[in-house]
């Protein structure tokens, strides 16, 4: 009996984390299943787990930097889960998800769902930058950020670019009243490459060129010119 009711809790808690997270492949991305890849940003998501209770009352948030495959996405999601195992509404999204699920919604279902989406105790904005901008795209972003900011909730961004990046390419964009706010109520963030995962880009980088190459032959001026030239200081000698 007491199996069972380990058993149940469990399904519990993992419903729990797939609804915050919208995908299950994400429910096991917490600290007890973290390599330690990367310390600095283990260690950075366990402090903003345990404080958060403060961040909250101040509606402080994190914004994550780095390259693709540093652990941005795994950091986010662990932080979701940890505070969703302690009983806090969180929710992992994307620009990209929510532009693609508001035009299936019917119109009057839409402004409730941006409601949710600021009524939460976390709302984590992954892969940002990365969506097609539009006015429409601009409106919706300053909309749910301009709501967490005045009610206080704590965002987490995650994205490729870096800081000066970010304000630079979104200089003249609607979009940037948004990131002003953003880098003012969140704390940033850089996650380098593991040593490890860089590594295994580069094994990767090297298989997918030497497969694009396999019974290629030379170009032609790779061909000829080391040959020719071979052949003139034999003749010299």
């Amino acid at each position: 009996m007491k199996q069972k009711k380990l058993n149940i809790a469990e399904l519990v808690k993992q419903e729990l984390r797939r609804k915050a997270l919208g995908l299950a492949l994400l429910c096991d991305c917490d600290f007890a299943h973290d390599n330690g890849e990367n310390p600095l940003a283990t260690n950075y998501g366990k402090n903003y787990v345990e404080r958060f209770e403060k961040y909250r009352k101040d509606g402080r948030g994190l914004l994550l930097y780095g390259p693709s495959g540093c652990g941005k996405t795994y950091l986010a999601a662990e932080i979701v889960n940890a505070l969703t195992d302690r009983g806090y509404r969180c929710r992992y999204t994307s620009m990209l998800t929510i532009m693609n699920t508001l035009p299936t919604l019917s119109p009057d279902s839409r402004l409730p769902f941006l409601n949710e989406l600021c009524s939460l105790d976390l709302l984590v904005l992954d892969d940002f930058g990365k969506e097609a901008e539009t006015s429409n795209s601009s409106n919706i972003l300053n909309l749910i950020v301009n709501t967490c900011h005045e009610k206080k909730i704590p965002m987490i961004i995650s994205t490729p670019y870096q800081q000066d990046n970010l304000v630079d390419e979104n200089a003249k964009s609607k979009r940037i009243y948004s990131i002003q706010q953003m880098l003012e109520r969140c704390l940033p963030l850089v996650l380098p490459m593991p040593n490890s995962r860089r590594a295994e880009k580069m094994k990767e980088r090297r298989e997918a060129e030497a497969g694009l190459k396999k019974g290629m032959p030379c170009p032609p001026e790779q061909q000829k010119l080391p040959l020719e030239e071979n052949d003139t200081k034999k003749k010299e000698a």
